[in-house]
């Protein structure tokens, strides 16, 4: 059985709710019923639930807007849209916003099943409930990362056996191969990760498929192969294209037969596995370049995913920077760095040309900096040294409109969920927002 789960029953129909909650009741889900969007938004369930089922069309809030707002304040909550009305375009954009699936009504019920069963694959983390984001996430609610996590769920599902990731540097293309696995094989499956550059060339073809005792000077065991000990679950190759040619030729008849043979070895062995490869460059220009064999670029791209850079979803800036100052002190052992608002607002006014990993690297300098004090403006340092804070010290004034348009920004400038995280009144918000003229963009 799947791991149970919290689910929340969206629906302005009793029997509609009642139905589809007994049911997930006698799957051995934990089940709450809300009325109405509205309802559901004014009450802690969406707090509470792993999963929200909400219908589409209701009075008051539709569906499409509970997601828009869930996507903001509970960031960590899976949803499925309902609708007796739905049409293509409804469906594209709620998994747009960020919905894991779309179920016509009449909802069969096997279907439901199966919808909520994928869920149980989604790596979850939510702020308040005591869960650190997952180290794997694609943290994020651009839409750009919307829209990766949503392609990624789809290649996932869809029994994909080769996906092809692109990305500046930095960006999180390790990330996507591991969302990718878990939503694929499971969490309990093998993941083994090659770094292509780091192979030297004479030793690729047996680090690729292994080798037999014997096969070559110093081979005194037998050694199996990344394909080898990737059988069942996903091999990440990170950036392929620094394979050599020989390497290449050698790679892709192993992607066309799924059989790869040891050095030195007198069989072939069948593998059942998915392979995530990854390139810092346009594909197309390194094929031009003869840096990345084209045949090889055509049987990987099967699927091929961008990551954005992070100068790009400036907006994903708080979250990430929250994760950080939580996830970094406690691999040192310490408890969690707290960020100052004037802080936040600096990471995010920087354009990132490192992108995400040179996000890490500046929260960890500032929590050195820091000493175990609240990390400010003053303790945040870009690549090469330079101080983020301006010569003069900022005005309280200043901090505080600083600190207002950050938490605006983490939140998506839902006003409501930011005047929380900021602990004034809305209506001390509103003042802010007109006197210091804030705006989004």
């Amino acid at each position: 059985m799947p791991e149970p789960l919290r689910v929340l029953v969206v629906d302005d129909e009793p029997e509609v709710r009642h139905t589809l909650g007994d049911f997930l009741s006698d799957l051995g889900h934990q089940v709450r019923e809300s009325p109405s969007a509205d309802a559901a938004l004014a009450s802690d369930l969406p707090a509470w639930a792993d999963l929200a089922l909400v219908d589409i069309r209701m009075p008051g809030t539709d569906g499409i807007g509970f997601l828009a707002a869930a996507a903001t304040r509970f960031p960590g909550l899976a949803t499925i849209m309902i609708s007796g009305h739905g049409t293509l375009d409804t469906a594209v954009r709620a998994m747009r916003l960020g919905a894991l699936d779309f179920l016509p009504k009449p909802v069969h019920l096997p279907e439901l099943e199966a919808a909520v069963a994928r869920c149980t694959a989604l790596p979850r983390w939510r702020a308040g409930r005591g869960t650190a984001p997952a180290p794997d996430e694609l943290i994020g609610t651009a839409p750009a990362i919307v829209a990766l996590r949503e392609q990624v769920a789809l290649a996932a599902r869809s029994g994909l056996k080769t996906l092809l990731v692109t990305g500046e540097t930095g960006t999180g293309k390790e990330l996507v191969a591991t969302l990718f696995h878990r939503l694929r094989r499971g969490a309990h499956a093998p993941l083994v990760t090659v770094n292509c550059p780091a192979l030297p060339e004479p030793l690729v073809e047996s680090e690729l498929f292994g080798h037999v005792r014997g096969a070559f000077t110093g081979a005194q065991e037998a050694r199996e192969g990344a394909f080898q000990r990737a059988d069942g679950g996903t091999l990440f190759l990170d950036e392929v294209a620094d394979l050599a040619p020989a390497a290449q030729a050698k790679l892709l008849r192993a992607l066309e037969t799924w059989r790869v043979r040891p050095i030195g070895g007198d069989r072939e062995r069948g593998v059942d596995l998915a392979v995530v490869a990854a390139c810092n460059r346009d594909p197309a220009e390194l094929v031009a370049r003869g840096t990345l064999r084209a045949d090889v670029w055509h049987r990987l791209n099967t699927l091929t995913v961008l990551l954005p850079p992070l100068r790009e979803r400036l907006v994903d800036v708080p979250a990430l920077a929250a994760h950080f100052a939580t996830r970094l002190p406690a691999e040192l052992g310490q408890a969690a760095w707290r960020l100052e608002p004037a802080a936040v607002a600096r990471l995010t006014a920087h354009t990132w040309p490192g992108n995400v990993r040179e996000l890490r690297a500046t929260l960890l300098r500032a929590g050195i900096f820091a000493g175990g004090s609240p990390i400010g403006a003053e303790h945040i340092r870009f690549a090469g040294g330079s101080a983020a804070a301006p010569a003069a010290a900022p005005q309280p004034a200043d901090d505080e409109a600083a600190g207002t348009r950050a938490a605006l920004v983490a939140h998506g400038w839902n006003r409501a969920a930011a005047a929380r995280t900021l602990g004034i009144t809305y209506e001390t918000l509103r003042w802010r927002i007109r006197t210091y003229g804030l705006k989004p963009g």
